[in-house]
């Protein structure tokens, strides 16, 4: 079971890395992440806004939205997919937690989110400026061999529990 949730406020504090669109970079954790039956100590950071835990490799164009979303197993707080700017990452590694925050540059605004990832398997999304033209796939998702179906949820009501097979 995975908990998911939006709150909090957004702070840019850790490690700034500095990541070119379409670029994604290694990162260590200092703790097992327990996901969809899976632990990983290590993921992959994407300056489209989504983390992934067992490719750093881009996923062929041409797919849907859910194939896309499915294409790893993913937590995206935002993933802007769309648009090809340069991000600033800060990442702030705890001994039982991490979080990132990405700052994009968008077309005329900044772009501020968050996502907090528990050694307990809890995830939280905090969400600062979002221009509304901003396109973008908010989730979680096991990846491809769940065939898993996108359950909706509303983040207005607090957090969110979600089956090993589902994906949000």
């Amino acid at each position: 079971e995975t908990n998911v949730s939006n709150s909090g406020s957004v702070s840019t504090s850790g490690e700034l890395i500095q990541i070119q669109a379409g670029d994604v970079k290694s990162i260590s954790l200092s703790f097992s992440f327990p996901f969809y039956g899976s632990n990983f100590k290590t993921v992959f950071l994407h300056a489209s806004g989504n983390l992934t835990f067992t490719k750093a490799g881009k996923p062929p164009l041409g797919l849907t939205d859910r194939e896309l979303f499915n294409s790893f197993p993913r937590i995206a707080p935002l993933d802007v997919y769309n648009l090809f700017s340069p991000a600033d990452v800060y990442v702030e590694k705890k001994s039982n937690e991490a979080t990132f925050t990405w700052k994009i540059r968008g077309n005329s605004d900044e772009i501020i989110f968050q996502t907090t990832l528990s050694g307990d398997g809890n995830i939280s999304f905090r969400y600062g400026t979002i221009p509304a033209d901003v396109i973008a796939l908010t989730g979680i998702s096991p990846g491809p061999s769940a065939h898993a179906l996108p359950q909706y949820v509303d983040f207005s009501r607090g957090s969110v529990r979600t089956s090993r097979n589902a994906a949000i």
